[in-house]
């Protein structure tokens, strides 16, 4: 029989999964069967482990010649791959899907008996490749050969082949990493975009019944608009608060007070109060508290710029001005505008003030 077999090449590729991803292990395999190559990919090598096997091998063309001297898996002929002698344990299932390409007919599932797999020629001969997806629990570490029998060509009763499988200790390994709660909150005032250092002022100047004084005015001096950035990374969102020392504009030598009220300002009616035109970001919602503007984010330039007063927020107690809704913010930037107005009989005072503290908190 020796004198007839022809010796083709062949080989097994066993695929370890590390962290999902595949990598090859080829062992040596001797080929007398007619089996031009085989290959069993496993989704894990770690011993003792459960795993899905995808077999697949294919079997030589007629101009090649199999262990009986004759050159084709003929029909009824079987393929069998015994994992029981390497220590696999195969699922329970009886069946298994097989998948063929190439000339003939194969079986379209294998069958198992005693943790080995046969693969049935049902319409001769078979030439080409077939896939079977099986799954079984893994043997002990090692190196495992699967020897590989049948009938026929390929042997009644004596093992035609064989390939290994390797078994390992620990096939995956685990990846840890944290990231750190971050946030960038910062406050400029300018009448144009820009970065600022502190101090941080605006300047209404002296003011008049004939006017509102806002910012953006230039009328006596620049009146700063007040710009803020945001940009976080929490999950829960973020809002923006401002609260005033003395809810109004207050004169420090006599104590007279501008109230701060919402909604629309006149000229000639004393009022104090803060709105936000606008509203950018990179990445992520920015938006405008409806106390201080339109609720959403964007442009509410309509209703709150230095010639549109009819947004104004109170600044009579703590106010939420901005939000970041549920989720992380990047590159966030709101343009604010205060205003200011008075009437005829407003207590002249060369001191009125008021200190405003904004606050960012984000919840992660």
């Amino acid at each position: 029989m020796k004198n007839k077999m022809m010796r083709l090449a062949s080989r097994l590729t066993a695929t370890a999964m590390v962290l999902s991803m595949f990598a090859s292990v080829v062992p040596a395999m001797a080929a007398d069967l007619g089996l031009e190559s085989a290959k069993d990919t496993l989704t894990r090598q770690k011993a003792l482990t459960y795993a899905d096997h995808t077999l697949v091998f294919t079997t030589a063309d007629s101009a090649d010649v199999y262990l009986d001297g004759s050159d084709d898996w003929a029909t009824g002929e079987t393929i069998t791959f015994d994992y029981n002698t390497a220590g696999f344990d195969l699922a329970a299932s009886t069946t298994w899907p097989v998948q063929f390409s190439g000339t003939g007919t194969v079986q379209s599932t294998a069958t198992t008996s005693s943790n080995s797999l046969t693969v049935t020629c049902t319409t001769g001969p078979c030439y080409g490749t077939v896939t079977v997806s099986f799954s079984g629990t893994n043997p002990s570490a090692g190196s495992h050969d699967i020897i590989v029998g049948g009938t026929s060509e390929f042997g009644t009763s004596t093992p035609s082949d064989m390939f290994s499988i390797v078994i390992v200790d620990s096939d995956q390994v685990t990846i840890n990493a944290s990231i750190s709660s971050s946030m960038t909150f910062d406050l400029d005032t300018s009448l144009a975009d820009a970065e600022t250092s502190t101090p941080y002022a605006v300047e209404f100047g002296t003011l008049t019944s004939s006017d509102i004084r806002s910012s953006g005015d230039t009328v006596d001096g620049d009146t700063n608009y007040i710009w803020i950035d945001l940009a976080h990374n929490g999950t829960g969102g973020a809002v923006v608060t401002v609260s005033s020392r003395n809810h109004n504009l207050t004169s420090y030598s006599s104590s007279d007070e501008i109230a701060s009220t919402s909604g629309a300002y006149s000229a000639g009616a004393e009022n104090y109060g803060l709105c936000i035109e606008s509203t950018t970001s990179t990445a992520g919602t920015f938006v405008a508290h409806a106390d201080f503007g339109s609720g959403s984010a964007g442009d509410n330039s309509a209703a709150c710029s230095s010639s549109a007063f009819t947004d104004m927020g109170s600044l009579d107690g703590p106010g939420y001005l901005l939000n970041t809704g549920t989720g992380a913010l990047t590159g966030g930037r709101a343009k604010l505008v205060l205003a200011a107005t008075i009437s005829a009989t407003t207590p002249a005072n060369p001191d009125y003030f008021d200190t405003l503290t904004f606050t960012a908190t984000a919840t992660y």
